[in-house]
């Protein structure tokens, strides 16, 4: 697949709390209203996807959810080895092919000595109904451990196959830098949009919250804020689409 993939990205950010996907819908609902064709996507819909597979919880629904702790803890390490072989089939037939293969022991060293706090942390986690929780702690505690690029690649593998004949492309959840990157190195045609509300939590200190810090500090002169008062309605076209939102060939 070629680097810089000419698709028209919309990359919006936000602490949480912040109106990042109230935000998206109302851009989406725009700029379909305005005659455009919208695909919506976003970084962590591969976590949930997994998040579903290995523990049979959904963002609504714990009913699923295996509770027994011995499965669980078979669920996890298959987790573990899941997205160690996925990142082994990433290298395949390059010089990192047999670098990364040399790595499945320090996986299982890995698994081994986290074990039971992972199985503690998950287990609180659908115990308490937590969906939040368990996202956060399959994303960066486990998959982000193993392969701090399984999201974005994911992401990127996606947008890549999408056909190019769709006008934009709306993603609702970037967090990271690695993320961010992706995004603006493959696809030339993003703009970055931050998400700010008065009324956003500062005070959580998760690494998917406080890389958000790091972005706006390292890339500020690329990315544009846009105010959520949410005693308003949220007016979508305040998003600066210049040289975006326009319509591609059929």
């Amino acid at each position: 697949m070629d680097v810089n993939d000419g698709k028209k990205i919309v990359n919006i950010m936000g602490k949480k709390g912040a109106g990042k996907t109230y935000a998206a819908g109302e851009l989406a609902k725009y700029l379909l209203n305005e005659g455009y064709s919208v695909y919506m996507d976003a970084f962590g819909t591969e976590l949930k996807k997994m998040v579903m597979r290995f523990f049979g919880i959904s963002k609504t629904s714990f009913d699923k959810a295996v509770i027994d702790r011995k499965e669980l803890k078979e669920r996890i390490k298959r987790l573990y080895m899941d997205v160690y072989k996925n990142k082994n089939a990433k290298f395949a037939g390059s010089k990192k092919e047999k670098d990364n293969s040399d790595n499945l022991e320090k996986i299982k060293k890995i698994y081994n000595s986290d074990a039971e706090k992972d199985l503690e942390s998950i287990y609180e986690y659908i115990h308490n109904k937590d969906i939040r929780g368990m996202l956060q702690y399959t994303g960066t505690e486990i998959i982000r451990k193993i392969d701090p690029g399984f999201f974005s690649d994911a992401l990127e593998y996606k947008l890549k196959k999408l056909k190019d004949n769709v006008d934009c492309v709306i993603i609702s959840d970037c967090r990271f830098i690695n993320e961010y990157e992706t995004l603006n190195s493959q696809f030339f045609n993003t703009k970055n949009f931050y998400i700010e509300t008065d009324e956003q939590n500062e005070t959580d200190t998760h690494i998917s919250e406080m890389e958000i810090n790091k972005i706006m500090k390292i890339y500020k002169d690329e990315i544009i804020v846009i105010k959520n008062d949410k005693n308003k309605i949220f007016d979508a076209s305040r998003f600066d689409l210049t040289n975006i939102a326009e319509k591609s060939p059929s």
